[in-house]
């Protein structure tokens, strides 16, 4: 799925089982697409418990800027009330 695209984007190792597309904007680089709830599944699956998951991936993830190939993260309506 990502491959005609690989080159262009940041792909957070080891996360792939949340990777749910690909997004392309007008004029910008596409950037991959992880859903949430999956990325804190991943986590937990490492052994991580799921509020150090949480906070994990809306700090140093979801909240974070590594520029225009940076990756998107989705949020289903059902995970839109994390704090």
């Amino acid at each position: 799925m990502l491959k005609p695209f690989a080159d262009e984007m940041l792909i957070l190792s080891g996360l792939d089982d949340a990777i749910i597309g690909v997004c392309e904007r007008r004029g910008e680089p596409p950037f991959v697409v992880y859903d949430f709830g999956l990325l804190v599944e991943c986590f937990v699956s490492m052994g991580v418990t799921r509020d150090d998951a949480v906070d994990h991936v809306s700090e140093y993830i979801s909240g974070s800027d590594a520029g225009p190939e940076s990756w998107g993260v989705l949020y289903k309506m059902e995970d839109a009330t994390h704090d």
